[in-house]
């Protein structure tokens, strides 16, 4: 009987990290993302993400799928409905962008 529980075991550790692994994407993970509302009632965000893409992303516009990226969790979180620009964009360490936003 304890054979049969081990080996149960053993199978939900294996099963656990694989799904982990799978669902782990690194061009997926946001690093953060932070709407705030500056002192003069200006709508605006700040969003950092990783600088280097993954290998299997090699040659693509990485200001584009960041940019992608910040429509989507400003679509979310229903922020900056009429539109948004990027003010200013900076690498730092820890190869993080950081991206300053303000909504239109």
């Amino acid at each position: 009987m304890s054979a049969y529980i081990r080996l149960l075991a053993v199978t939900c550790i294996v099963c656990t990290s694989a799904c982990t692994s799978m669902v782990t994407d690194p061009i997926n993970s946001i690093t953060a993302f932070n709407p705030y509302i500056t002192k003069d009632g200006v709508q605006s965000f700040r969003f950092v993400a990783k600088s280097k893409l993954p290998s299997y992303l090699e040659g693509q516009d990485i200001r584009q799928i960041h940019e992608t990226q910040i429509s989507n969790e400003l679509g979310k979180r229903q922020y900056c409905t009429r539109g948004y620009n990027i003010v200013s964009v900076t690498e730092v360490q820890g190869n993080n962008l950081v991206y300053e936003g303000v909504c239109k």
